[in-house]
C-alpha cells in the first residue's frame, strides 16, 4: 500500500519531523503520529501545518484569524434566481484542497452517499437509486454558512484531531 502524499514539502516523515525543530516535533509528534496511523492529515497545529506546506506560519495564521479576508465574493444568476457565491482565494484554496481530499480519503462512507466522495459520481448513485421507490432531491440553502466553527471543530476532534489541531 503506497502512503498517502502528507508531507508535501518532504520526501519522508522523518525529514519533517528534523524541519519542525526539536521542541516543535516532541510536542507534537504523538498526534502527528496517531492522526499518520490513520490515515488522516496530520494537521496539529498552525506551525506544523505552516511547515508541511513551507509556508510562514504567520499566514497560516491570518488564514485562521481572518477567514473572510481569503474570499472573494460575487453573485451569480440561474435562471430569475441570483445566487450569492464566496469563493476562496488560492492561498486558502490550495489548504482546503489538500485536507478535503486527504480526509476523504481517509474516511469510510454510507454506500448511498455521493456527493464530495473521492470515485464516486453521480451515475453511480443514480445506478445505486434507480429502482427505489422514492427519491428525494434536497438543495440547502446556506448549507456552508449555517455550519458553525464549533460544529467543525467538535467533528474533527471527534475523528481525533487534538483541540489546537481543529
Amino acid at each position: 500500500m503506497k502512503p498517502p502524499p502528507f508531507f508535501v514539502s518532504f520526501r519522508t516523515a522523518a525529514d519533517y519531523r528534523a524541519a519542525l525543530g526539536d521542541g516543535v516535533a516532541e510536542l507534537y509528534w504523538p498526534d502527528i503520529g496517531h492522526l499518520g496511523e490513520r490515515r488522516l492529515p496530520p494537521v496539529v497545529s498552525v506551525r506544523a501545518l505552516a511547515c508541511l506546506f513551507g509556508v510562514s506560519s504567520k499566514f497560516v495564521g491570518a488564514l485562521r484569524r481572518n477567514p473572510e479576508r481569503y474570499y472573494r465574493s460575487f453573485v451569480i444568476r440561474t435562471g430569475r434566481k441570483k445566487r450569492q457565491i464566496h469563493s476562496p482565494k488560492v492561498g486558502l484554496k490550495v489548504f482546503q484542497k489538500w485536507f478535503g481530499t486527504h480526509l476523504a480519503a481517509a474516511l469510510e462512507f454510507d454506500p448511498w452517499v455521493f456527493g464530495f466522495v473521492p470515485g464516486r459520481s453521480a451515475p453511480m448513485a443514480a445506478r445505486v437509486h434507480a429502482r427505489a421507490r422514492w427519491i428525494y432531491s434536497v438543495d440547502l440553502a446556506d448549507f456552508f454558512p449555517s455550519v458553525s466553527r464549533t460544529r467543525v471543530v467538535g467533528a474533527l476532534q471527534g475523528l481525533g484531531y487534538p483541540g489546537h489541531g481543529a
